[in-house]
């Protein structure tokens, strides 16, 4: 009588220390998983109290009673049970609540079989009492109902083990331990069932209140020790995978323990595959990253390409440690800075725009005075060359009339002077000097030169009988002498002109076009282009070959002096990256709705890494003082003032540049 005594007082602290833990978790009912581990508390202390007053029954009738309140808990353990798993594992979307609603229907099944069991008896068909030593217990003979209601308490706990032991392989250290400990405490219950249903448990008692209840203990330790529930699987994914920043976890091998949504859209590498992998291997791409993880770095930055986007990723590692100050891996954190890298480019855009513009300021001040002497000379040189030219007729007097129709020929083709290439002069004055020494004229070569300068190579066989007179031939060559004269001095203003355009454009460069300052023009773009030609021609005459494939192109509306500005820049820069030796291609063509102009050297080419900023204002790749890093930009700006488009491509010995402008706008 007194082990019956002591094994209800047993069940009925049990039950009160259930009751006790069910009150704590209500008031930390807004945890997370408090709620499914609440019902499961209440549910194990009707078991318990249940049981504890089934024991004390001496009559049928009695234990009957407590049967039925006991089976008020038994019917929803495995509900509760099943609802913690997926509250720790992360069970979520339109899967969750089917599988609960589920599994409370056939919880409230159950619990409907058990008590209407007297209208069919498929639950257990004779209730009896048993005397086990000094313990009266409830036997009874069981049916179908019974085995299924056990097969589900049995599956429950079951299918809990299974997606604890599956997830187990896949989370940090942490929260194996974690999960150790919930599966500890689902073992807990199989001993209890084991024993009562073969029969063979101590004195006929059921332990599975006991057991349930320890089970119970052991989850209430690790949610109020262990924060079991905040720090779960499914608490660290959904802090984890909407953190802004990227989180990459390292073990102490450097393999890849784990990351979060944001550190795999910045990192492409990174996905399922790549946990276990050692980071040297996930981040062949990212040397960077590599030697941040073997030398411990605290603090990088990444400069990623995706695409044609640029992301700037500061990288941060810090040592993991446990409580007891051992390190036990690695975390990494990534956080996007482009955007503020974006703001320290405008700064720095800004106060290079305002440096720009007191330099401007000053060359502006600087140049001024020396450009217009320029002008004046030039034009007082032109003026005088002028006077000669038209003078020259006069000296035609006496001479024979044959001849002097050759001279006013000459005289009327030099009235527009073609713009040559440098391989087109070459080869003209090969030609020509080959005739000079089959017409044993060699004295002449200076004045085959001017010919060949001046564009009348083509007609010159009809006017060697005016070498073969010294008088002709002086004459001859002071008419060409003057032409070329005034055509070089002509050049000479026209570069001033261009001069003081540039540097008024450097004023300006700080400030956007202004469409209405000036009204667009149909202009020809060959035209343009052959005037620089002209411009460098002295530059080029030296070891760089032109070539040169304008095709017919239509005249466009634009900013002619602006497009001008642009082919002297490129072409100036070609003829500096040739460095004294080479070849210049310009070619001219249309393609559909577009003229593309494009300059093709063969020099040195661009590095690859210098390609992205080759634009951007004041910077240069040439040496200090040979450069100041405004004019690709300025070209930039210009080309975009006529709605067009400019780029570069190049590789090891050779880079082309070519601008795209609309034909109609």
């Amino acid at each position: 009588m007194q082990w019956e005594r002591l094994a209800v007082i047993i069940a009925l602290l049990i039950s009160i220390v259930n009751g006790i833990l069910a009150l704590f978790i209500y008031q930390r009912r807004r945890q997370p998983g408090a709620k499914s581990f609440l019902g499961l508390m209440i549910a194990v202390m009707l078991y318990a109290f249940g049981y504890a007053l089934e024991l004390t029954g001496t009559t049928v009738a009695q234990v009957k009673l407590w049967l039925d309140v006991e089976y008020l808990g038994i019917a929803f353990i495995p509900f509760f049970w099943i609802a913690i798993v997926a509250d720790y594992t992360g069970l979520e979307g339109r899967l969750k609540p089917l599988i609960s609603t589920f599994l409370f229907s056939f919880s409230l099944l159950n619990l409907i079989m058990y008590c209407s069991n007297d209208l069919h008896h498929l639950f257990y068909s004779q209730l009896i009492l048993e005397k086990h030593d000094a313990f009266t217990v409830a036997a009874f003979h069981r049916e179908l109902w019974y085995w299924l209601n056990l097969a589900y308490m049995a599956l429950s706990i079951f299918a809990g083990d299974i997606i604890f032991s599956q997830i187990k392989e896949r989370v940090l250290p942490l929260f194996q331990k974690q999960i150790n400990l919930l599966i500890i405490g689902s073992l807990i219950p199989w001993l209890g069932y084991i024993l009562f249903i073969l029969g063979v448990s101590p004195w006929g008692l059921d332990l599975n209140p006991f057991s349930f209840s320890l089970t119970g203990f052991v989850v209430a330790v690790g949610l109020f020790r262990y924060q079991l529930f905040e720090l779960s699987p499914i608490a660290r994914d959904k802090i984890f995978d909407t953190m802004r920043d990227g989180v990459l976890i390292l073990d102490l091998q450097n393999r890849v323990a784990d990351f979060n949504n944001a550190a795999r859209n910045m990192l492409a590498v990174l996905n399922g595959a790549s946990l276990g992998e050692s980071a040297s291997e996930v981040f062949q791409k990212y040397p960077a990253i590599q030697n941040q993880v073997l030398k411990d770095l605290g603090v990088i930055e990444l400069d990623i390409c995706h695409g044609t986007s640029r992301r700037y990723i500061n990288s941060r590692l810090t040592l993991a440690q446990s409580g007891q100050d051992e390190t036990i891996g690695k975390i990494i954190t990534l956080s996007d800075i482009t955007e503020e890298k974006q703001a320290q480019a405008y700064l720095v855009h800004a106060e290079k725009v305002a440096v720009l513009g007191k330099l401007a300021a000053d060359i502006t001040q600087e140049l001024n005075t020396p450009l217009m002497a320029i002008k004046a000379t030039a034009g007082e040189i032109e003026g005088s060359f002028d006077t000669l030219w038209h003078q020259i007729p006069a000296f035609f007097n006496g001479i024979s009339e044959h001849r002097q129709q050759l001279f006013l020929k000459i005289f009327a083709q030099l009235r527009e002077i073609p713009c040559l290439t440098t391989r087109e002069e070459r080869d003209s004055l090969r030609k020509l000097s080959a005739i000079l020494q089959e017409q044993g004229l060699e004295g002449s070569f200076d004045i085959v030169r001017h010919f060949v300068k001046l564009g009348l190579a083509e007609d010159f066989v009809q006017f060697i009988p005016l070498l073969t007179d010294d008088r002709d031939a002086a004459l001859l060559e002071l008419i060409l002498t003057i032409a070329l004269q005034r055509r070089d001095a002509r050049t000479i203003i026209q570069a001033e002109e261009r001069t003081v355009k540039i540097v008024y454009a450097l004023k300006s460069f700080s400030q956007l076009p202004d469409p209405d300052a000036e009204q667009p023009v149909l202009t020809d773009i060959q035209a343009g282009v052959e005037m620089v030609l002209r411009m460098y021609g002295n530059l080029m005459k030296n070891g760089i070959t032109t070539m040169t494939n304008f095709q017919k192109v239509p005249a466009i509306k634009a900013y002619p002096d602006e497009l001008q500005q642009v082919w002297t820049n490129l072409i100036y820069n070609a003829i500096q990256a040739i460095e004294g030796k080479g070849e210049l291609m310009i070619e001219i063509e249309q393609d559909g709705d577009e003229i593309i102009v494009s300059f093709t050297d063969n020099g040195p080419g661009i590095p690859v890494d210098i390609i992205p900023r080759i634009f951007e204002p004041l910077f240069t790749t040439k040496k200090v003082g040979e450069g100041t890093g405004i004019g690709l930009n300025i070209c930039k700006k210009i080309v975009e003032h006529h709605h067009g488009k400019i780029n570069v491509q190049s590789k090891p010995g050779q880079t082309q540049f070519w601008v795209c402008l609309p034909v109609n706008h």
